[in-house]
């Protein structure tokens, strides 16, 4: 049996945003990956080959509010998995409240894995879950010359 999906409209509206300002930026084409693929787009670049990965999230806090955004472990392994067998770097990239949009590699960072999710309220047994904490200063700015970090154009 399939786990309900808790996406709303209004993460679906922020995701797109986001992918918008990265294609943009960044000068490369944002293709939404299946659910199954465990990652949210494929970076394309000029040649319409695979350059890279993303996955975004709009979270509501502001940058400095916690020390550490949280991410599913699945998606680091998942990010790993992806580099190991063809040499995509995978950017995590994150909005915050007032669509500040920072991002980090995850593939081929040194993270922690750690039990939490929605632990004080779930809305199933699967809202907890293995996760790592990514701590803010390891996230950059999106800009133009940090496109060269995904896009090996």
């Amino acid at each position: 049996m399939n786990r309900p999906q808790y996406e709303t409209s209004r993460d679906r509206v922020n995701e797109t945003r986001i992918a918008d300002t990265l294609e943009q930026v960044w000068q490369v084409r944002l293709h939404k990956l299946p659910h199954h693929q465990h990652i949210d787009c494929a970076v394309v670049g000029h040649d319409g080959h695979v350059k890279g990965l993303v996955e975004i999230k709009a979270r509501k806090f502001a940058w400095g509010d916690y020390p550490d955004v949280m991410l599913s472990a699945s998606k680091i392994a998942k990010a790993k998995e992806f580099l190991e067998c063809f040499n995509l770097n995978t950017a995590f990239v994150v909005a915050d409240r007032t669509f500040d949009i920072r991002f980090v590699l995850i593939g081929t960072g040194d993270f922690v894995c750690n039990f939490g999710g929605r632990t004080r309220n779930p809305r199933d047994r699967d809202d907890s879950e293995l996760i790592v904490n990514i701590p803010l200063d390891q996230f950059m700015p999106v800009t133009k010359d940090s496109s060269q970090l995904i896009n090996k154009d």
